[in-house]
């Protein structure tokens, strides 16, 4: 069956959605199989204001089709992205949520397990991870960080096992392992240490369970 979708325009609305007694405008769109406008879900909704050259985009909401719950809102400016987005799961917990500019992911960028844990976290420019990269497990126990520069990991980068003892530590240098890598067991004993260099192994040791070096 087709669907058919319903275009409604209500105007004007008065209503205090971060500019209280502004003049509103929304265009909301509807999911219909008979084109009557009964019984049907709203699927999205978009929010304008009055400005002396015409009406402007500002809020957007967008909304899951079978259940009619908040599938994700946020600011816009021109046309684009800018401002505070929010992704939700079906059921109503939030998934992810971040910051835009201009379009593009800006700032802070954090994404949730469905017991609303963090899951990870990351940081942006201009739409380019730049800054600090966390994962955690759904307990919440940290399993990874290391940094970003303009979209390539740098610097040192650390893992944890899910009983908090470290896993590796791997040194990179724009995107690609330059210096020394560690990796140990659950135990905490160190199992192997490498020397890279422009992403090649130039020397490496190896330990055995019980400590005692490989040779």
């Amino acid at each position: 069956m087709i669907m058919k979708k319903i275009l409604l325009f209500i105007l004007p609305l008065f209503i205090s959605v971060a500019v209280s007694q502004d003049v509103i405008y929304t265009t909301t769109l509807y999911d219909d199989e008979n084109f009557t406008g009964k019984n049907s879900r709203v699927e999205s909704i978009t929010y304008y204001k009055k400005f002396r050259n015409g009406l402007k985009k500002f809020r957007y909401e967008e909304y899951y089709k079978l259940s009619g719950n908040l599938f994700v809102k946020g600011a816009l400016k021109d046309g684009k992205k800018d401002g505070k987005w929010i992704w939700y799961n079906e059921n109503g917990q939030i998934n992810s949520e971040g910051n835009y500019k201009d379009g593009k992911r800006f700032g802070k960028y954090t994404f949730y397990y469905e017991n609303s844990q963090k899951k990870f976290e990351e940081n942006y420019k201009d739409g380019i991870k730049d800054g600090k990269s966390t994962l955690w497990d759904e307990s919440g126990q940290k399993r990874s960080e290391g940094i970003y520069i303009n979209g390539n990991e740098n610097g040192l980068w650390i893992g944890w096992y899910g009983n908090g003892q470290k896993e590796y530590e791997e040194s990179y240098k724009d995107g690609i392992k330059d210096g020394k890598s560690t990796l140990w067991d659950e135990s905490g004993q160190k199992r192997s240490e490498e020397t890279y260099k422009n992403g090649e192994s130039i020397s490496d040791k190896w330990w055995d369970e019980n400590g005692n070096l490989i040779e």
